[in-house]
């Protein structure tokens, strides 16, 4: 979105294809706030085919803050007068979405700016801890804890589908195949692990790899962006 010279823009921009390597710099150097969006970004620019837009305040090669807008609305770094201004570019789009996802001050402020004109929310989550660890924890591994096999997928589907319907109250299966194929995409790509039916002493169960195994514990690198990695669906 380009302007006059002379004239301030007051809004977010929608960033340009050859802008969005900037944009995954500025997300991953956000820390932990900045992996979802990060993620995000960094699929599009492999040529990942889920929708979504990158809109920034800045100027091309000085971005300040972005959010990403897709299924979920992911804000970082947006802050004061500019909360106001995405929130009214985003009453300017006349839809929702799935999530809004971010700084709980940040997503509180955006979602009552826009509760009048969006559809009612299933919940709104005012204290849900976001934890961050760059060192070795103090709890030692489960080693029968492993990589699940793209084979596993119709075990490890009634995981996370359980996963989902505890946490949201609703089974994701109810709107089609687009949960089965994230689950998928998470297998093919080597970001699930889970550990199968009970060990006998250390050994490794004697169900890896099996297709049929039953799944005890799942989860996901559910956004991955540099070295920074957001552990989901646990």
């Amino acid at each position: 979105m380009w302007q006059r010279p002379g004239r301030r823009r007051h809004g977010p921009r929608l960033l340009a294809p050859e802008e969005l390597t900037d944009a995954a710099v500025f997300a991953e150097r956000a820390g932990p706030n900045g992996v979802l969006a990060g993620a995000r970004i960094a699929d599009a620019l492999a040529g990942g085919t889920g929708w979504g837009e990158v809109w920034a305040f800045g100027d091309p090669g000085a971005i300040r803050s972005l959010c990403w807008f897709g299924g979920t609305l992911i804000p970082v770094g947006v802050e004061g007068g500019d909360i106001a201004a995405l929130a009214a570019r985003l009453r300017s789009r006349g839809r929702g979405c799935a999530s809004i996802v971010g700084e709980a001050g940040v997503a509180l402020e955006l979602w009552a700016a826009l509760e009048t004109h969006w559809p009612a929310p299933r919940s709104i989550r005012h204290d849900q801890p976001l934890m961050a660890i760059g060192t070795r924890g103090s709890v030692e591994p489960d080693p029968l804890v492993r990589l699940a096999a793209l084979a596993e997928i119709e075990s490890v589907l009634p995981a996370a589908v359980a996963m989902f319907t505890e946490e949201l109250g609703f089974s994701p299966l109810r709107d089609g195949p687009g949960y089965r194929q994230r689950v998928t995409d998470l297998l093919a790509r080597g970001f699930t692990y889970i550990r199968t039916e009970p060990p006998a002493g250390h050994a490794p169960p004697a169900s890896a790899g099996r297709a049929d195994a039953p799944v005890l514990f799942k989860t996901d690198l559910g956004a991955v962006i540099g070295a920074n990695a957001q552990i989901h669906g646990v």
